[in-house]
């Protein structure tokens, strides 16, 4: 196909936005958002705290049907003392029919473009592998590898086909072991802490985030009550669980989670830098309380400093291989200081629910 059949716009009015729209029921990668789409549309473009997100559609010119989407939804993000607009990539979509590259890289390029003009200052996500050299070719800087650490919590699924009848007694005892080490790391250095599961985020998430000071220009994304109720609560397609840590009425840190048949998966947390025992009481009292209800493994996805990998090892997470990576963009026309984030690992710290919206 020649490039010059695609024209490359941007998503202004409502018809611009039901054509993204059917391509969402028709071409995205979930199977949810085809039976959510109505409200998620409305969730992502109306409700969202940081603003709308920058859409470009790619137009068959010959038929006139709009065959891909690609957007850069705003996130407020703090950089040392300085908050800026970054954009996250999302709703790369291509209609199956004209999946060859002219099209995809005609969107992502528009959309970095046009980034700079939009008030969005770099572009952040991990794309899946087979999108990832499109990225490249149009200046994406693969900052860092995205690692999957899982722990186990329950073993009788692992231990039954290698022990027949024995597997629940051995283990019972397997886990009775797993859940006393784990105790062991923190009883002595959270003691008087408290925790439990909340419904919504409020006031107490708010005071959490001001008054937790960062490592000097690590990026952190702002975690405000406004946002993580609009992101979690109010998902359109996911249900999600918020697990809290607190001394008296104080909140020192917390973490969220999704559930997967009998998996949960951590897909934000937050705690005090220079606070490491607040992180590791948090994951091993989640741990715990997953435990309890039966789980049989946590999971966690995480893109950043090598700091936190090696506390995960520590509390008996083991990382599992996961083919995807964190790409950014900053525009040659930005300082130097801002392009340099592209290219430290060290001065990132995501989870999953940073990297995919």
């Amino acid at each position: 196909m020649s490039a010059a059949r695609y024209e490359i716009f941007q998503a202004r009015t409502v018809g611009d936005r039901n054509s993204a729209f059917d391509l969402w029921k028709e071409d995205m990668s979930d199977p949810r958002i085809a039976v959510a789409a109505e409200r998620r549309m409305t969730w992502l473009y109306d409700e969202a705290p940081d603003g709308s997100p920058l859409t470009f559609l790619v137009r068959d010119t010959d038929s006139g049907h709009v065959i891909g989407c690609a957007s850069a939804m705003p996130r407020t993000v703090s950089v040392g003392d300085r908050e800026l607009t970054a954009g996250v990539l999302a709703d790369f979509a291509v209609s199956r029919s004209s999946r060859v590259a002219g099209p995809a890289v005609k969107l992502q390029r528009a959309l970095a473009k046009q980034s700079i003009h939009s008030g969005i200052e770099f572009l952040y996500g991990y794309p899946n592998k087979k999108a990832l050299p499109i990225f490249k070719r149009l200046g994406f800087r693969v900052t860092g590898k995205v690692a999957m650490w899982v722990k186990p919590l329950r073993s009788r699924e692992k231990l039954e086909p290698h022990l027949g009848r024995l597997a629940p007694a051995g283990a019972w005892l397997l886990d009775c072991a797993l859940a006393i080490v784990d105790r062991g790391h923190s009883t002595a250095r959270t003691r008087g802490i408290h925790d439990g599961f909340v419904e919504r985020f409020d006031e107490r998430f708010d005071k959490l985030w001001q008054n937790t000071s960062s490592r000097e220009e690590t990026v952190r994304p702002r975690r405000n009550a406004a946002f993580l109720n609009w992101r979690y609560v109010g998902h359109a397609t996911e249900r999600y669980s918020i697990f809290t840590i607190r001394r008296g009425s104080e909140l020192l840190a917390y973490a969220v989670s999704r559930q997967s048949g009998n998996k949960a998966f951590i897909v934000d947390a937050y705690w005090p830098e220079g606070k490491p025992e607040l992180f590791d009481a948090l994951l091993l009292r989640l741990s715990n309380a997953l435990r309890q209800r039966d789980y049989v493994s946590i999971c966690l996805i995480f893109m950043g400093y090598e700091g936190l990998s090696a506390r995960l090892r520590r509390l008996r997470f083991f990382e599992r291989s996961l083919d995807r990576s964190l790409v950014v963009y900053v525009d040659k026309s930005q300082p130097a200081a801002l392009r340099e984030l592209s290219h430290e690992l060290s001065r990132w710290a995501l989870f999953d629910g940073e990297l995919d919206i």
